[in-house]
């Protein structure tokens, strides 16, 4: 009777997993279909060089995750300050980043050395992006791209443009496109970088003669140092500071521009005060962050829109800023 049992079970089993991959295997036949996805697969063949059957032979192995279109409607950004800086600016994240600091310090150094970014603004950003490793991504990247370069209109342009340097990438680096894990948005490794930035700015900073972001932290380092570095990072500069307001002019000197126009004399006519004294020739931009609905406002200089140039965010700029102010002061006082 138990053996019955086993066999009509089993019997169910294979009937439900039939049933799972053949309808796998019709939205993947409609999906390969499109004509936008032929199109996308007509230009990898012209142009770079792929083979037809081997990109239809990974479309067809494609997942679709509701999550993934969910999150993108939904970024962290979207929360107030007030929210994302407790989660984000953690005390977890300072004492990971302190001993991360202590483990990597030497190079940590050679990369301050090298690009002129502070260390603990390298530190903090791998605190921000993966927790310094441990939280990589728990999506296939090639289904994250898949799915925003074809499902979300809104985004399709970028993500079409990711999902082509993904294929690309994984061509050069000889990696199987349907084992690589990411986010939800297709961003790989502790840095979390999109495609077209682990082939623009990955760097072999530890001569290893291969660029490993996912398990080298020491190619991480580095790779987050050349990113900032070529995204115009001034050495020895500031990123932000706390400022004081008088009078009501000051509105005049806010701006969502993504460079600052303004210089600090031309911020002071304007009533606006940084905390700490800065050549008055220093260009910088007026923001406002709410903490229980009280303005504060901050004057924030070129740095911190190199730091915008890895995530266009003000609330993740800011959060890298603060962080790695924290993780500094922690690391001086222990070391």
């Amino acid at each position: 009777m138990r053996s019955i049992r086993l066999s009509l079970c089993s019997i169910i089993l294979f009937a439900t997993c039939f049933q799972t991959v053949f309808a796998t295997s019709s939205i993947n036949s409609a999906f390969l279909k499109r004509h936008e996805v032929q199109v996308f697969i007509d230009e990898m063949v012209s142009q770079h060089g792929f083979k037809r059957k081997d990109l239809s032979d990974i479309f067809m192995q494609v997942t679709f995750p509701k999550q993934v279109i969910k999150k993108s409607n939904k970024p962290a950004e979207a929360m107030t300050w007030e929210r994302y800086k407790s989660i984000v600016v953690s005390d977890r994240k300072v004492k990971g980043g302190i001993a991360f600091w202590k483990k990597y310090k030497k190079d940590l150094v050679r990369a301050h050395k090298k690009y002129g970014v502070p260390i603990e603004v390298i530190v903090a950003t791998i605190g921000v992006e993966s927790a310094y490793g441990q939280n990589t991504g728990k999506y296939r990247v090639i289904d994250s791209l898949t799915n925003l370069a074809f499902n979300y209109p809104r985004r399709e342009k970028f993500f079409k443009s990711e999902l082509k340097e993904y294929l690309l990438l994984t061509k050069e680096m000889k990696l199987d496109p349907l084992e690589l894990m990411g986010s939800y948005a297709g961003a790989i490794g502790q840095p979390q970088f999109m495609p077209s930035s682990y082939r623009r700015y990955a760097v072999d900073f530890s001569g290893k003669h291969y660029i490993d972001l996912v398990h080298n932290e020491v190619d991480v380092i580095g790779s987050i140092g050349n990113f900032y570095n070529r995204h115009g990072w001034h050495r020895g500069d500031p990123i932000a500071s706390p400022a004081g307001i008088s009078g009501n002019q000051f509105y005049k000197a806010m701006s969502s521009s993504r460079h600052p126009k303004l210089t600090l004399s031309d911020l002071q006519h304007y009533g606006v005060i940084p905390e700490k004294h800065y050549f008055n020739n220093y260009k910088a931009n007026l923001i406002s962050l709410k903490i229980n609905k009280i303005d504060n406002f901050w004057v924030t200089f070129d740095n911190f829109y190199a730091i915008k140039r890895y995530n266009p965010s003000t609330y993740y700029a800011m959060a890298i800023f603060q962080l790695s102010q924290k993780i500094k002061k922690g690391y001086e006082s222990t070391a």
